[in-house]
C-alpha cells in the first residue's frame, strides 16, 4: 500500500489524500505532516470519511477539478465497529459511511474523487446498492480464496496459480485480468 501511495503522489503531486487508518498502525504516521494529507486514526475514521464525503458533495457543486483520494485501511473492521456502536447507542453511523462510500464509488471518478478500500477480506455486504461494481481497479495479493476471487473478480477466468507474498491478481477497467508481482518497488505483469 505504501508503494502504491508513493506512486500515486509521484504521478499526482497535488493530490489531496485522506487516510482513515482504523487500526492506528504506525505505517501512515509520517503522512500526518504531509501538506495535502489528512490523517484519521481509530474512532476518528468515521469523521474522516464524512469530512471527505462532505468535500465530495461540495465539489459536485463547485467542480474545481482537483484530485482527491480517500484511503480506508481495514474498512470491514471499521464497519463492524460502527455497527456495534450503532446497536449500543441507537445511531446509524455504519449505514452513513456505507452510503457515503457507495455514492463516492458511483459518482466520484467524474469529479476526480477516488476511494481505495484496503482489507484482508472483501465482502459485498460492505458496499451498498451494488457499488462494489464501481471499483475501477481491484488488486488482490497473497493467498486468495475461491470465494474472494468470486467476490472481487466476478465473471473472470482465473489463472490456476498459487500466489506468494507480493503476488496476485489485478483487474483494471477495460483490461483483462492479469497476474502481477510487486517486487523491488514496481509492478511486473505476468501470465
Amino acid at each position: 500500500l505504501l508503494f502504491l501511495i508513493g506512486q500515486l503522489v509521484q504521478s499526482y503531486p497535488d493530490i489531496h489524500i485522506h487516510i482513515a487508518d482504523f487500526k492506528k498502525s504506525e505505517d501512515f504516521k509520517f503522512m500526518q505532516s504531509a501538506g495535502r494529507c489528512r490523517y484519521y486514526a481509530g474512532n476518528e475514521c468515521y469523521q474522516g470519511i464524512m469530512d471527505f464525503y462532505n468535500s465530495f458533495i461540495q465539489e459536485r457543486q463547485d467542480f474545481t477539478s482537483e484530485r482527491h483520494i480517500l484511503i480506508c485501511d481495514e474498512y470491514p473492521a471499521l464497519i463492524n465497529f460502527l455497527t456495534m456502536q450503532d446497536k449500543l447507542n441507537k445511531t446509524s453511523y455504519a449505514k452513513e459511511v456505507m452510503a457515503a462510500v457507495s455514492e463516492i464509488l458511483m459518482l466520484g471518478r467524474v469529479i476526480k474523487y477516488h476511494f481505495w478500500c484496503v482489507t484482508q477480506r472483501a465482502d459485498a455486504s460492505l458496499f451498498a446498492g451494488g457499488s462494489r461494481d464501481n471499483f475501477q481497479c481491484v488488486i488482490a495479493l497473497g493467498r486468495i480464496s475461491k470465494e474472494q476471487k468470486g467476490m472481487l473478480f466476478s465473471g473472470e477466468e482465473f489463472p490456476d496459480l498459487i500466489y506468494g507474498q507480493g503476488e496476485g491478481l489485478l483487474l483494471a477497467d477495460g483490461h483483462e485480468l492479469v497476474s502481477v508481482k510487486i517486487a523491488s518497488g514496481s509492478f511486473f505483469k505476468s501470465r
